[in-house]
């Protein structure tokens, strides 16, 4: 692991350029682990609902600093339900 991969639930995300659709299949199983729709999580992380859209469908990918915000967020709702 490198500086800016994270390990979002169980799944490890690596921030490298050439792997845009192996993301893109990440984010998508991320999401779905944690139960939300594209718009809950959009909702939650204050992104267009597009913009996840485009990640999840290969077409954009997130910035680094993204995915540590997706990260924490979700971490963070997993322990205010506890």
């Amino acid at each position: 692991m490198v500086k800016n991969d994270y390990i979002i639930g169980d799944t490890l995300i690596e921030c490298n350029p050439t792997e845009d659709k192996e993301m893109m299949f990440k984010l998508k199983k991320i999401r779905k682990s944690y139960g939300m729709t594209q718009k809950q999580i959009s909702e939650l992380l204050g992104i267009p609902l597009n913009t996840w859209c485009q990640w999840e469908r290969g077409r954009r990918t997130p910035p680094p600093y993204i995915l540590r915000l997706i990260s924490y967020s979700l971490e963070f709702k997993m322990n205010e339900k506890k």
